[in-house]
């Protein structure tokens, strides 16, 4: 593969690294948010004066772990995701590092075709491309010395 295609590649890598980054961050700020409502309910049925109000603030907080639990998890999932894309990463960082140095060393090896093309002399074309022009040296429109042209 060429140079040009491991740094697409890399590109892509290293934002779909940062939209996972991203991804774990919210997880684990939804999931730090849910423990902290479940531990309010769980404070709040220790307050309430009714067995039925306490159920329903238990119940509440359950429900609030398991969200808890539910996106910690999804952080974790995004978090091996991450690793992966790095571990990836730094593979094609080490393959483009190679591509490049090897199309530095055959760009160093063959002649520039340029500067080949530029030093060889013009061997194409027809007798008359050879030719230099005709001038004249001022001659008119007709080939005749001394007429510029019609007069207005």
């Amino acid at each position: 593969m060429s140079a040009s295609s491991y740094r697409s590649q890399l590109n892509r890598k290293n934002k779909d690294r940062a939209a996972a980054e991203k991804k774990v961050g919210e997880f684990r700020t939804k999931e730090a948010d849910r423990r902290g409502k479940a531990t309010k309910e769980r404070l709040a049925a220790e307050k309430a004066s009714t067995a039925r109000t306490r159920a329903s603030k238990l119940r509440a907080a359950q429900r609030y772990e398991g969200e808890a639990n539910r996106a910690g998890g999804d952080a974790g999932t995004w978090s091996t995701k991450v690793g992966k894309l790095s571990e990836e990463i730094s593979e094609l960082s080490t393959k483009l590092a190679k591509a490049e140095t090897t199309e530095r060393a055959a760009a160093e090896k063959a002649p520039p075709a340029r500067a080949a093309a530029d030093a060889a002399p013009c061997r194409g074309g027809t007798a008359k491309d050879r030719e230099p022009p005709v001038d004249g040296g001022g001659a008119g429109v007709h080939g005749i010395e001394g007429t510029a042209g019609p007069e207005t």
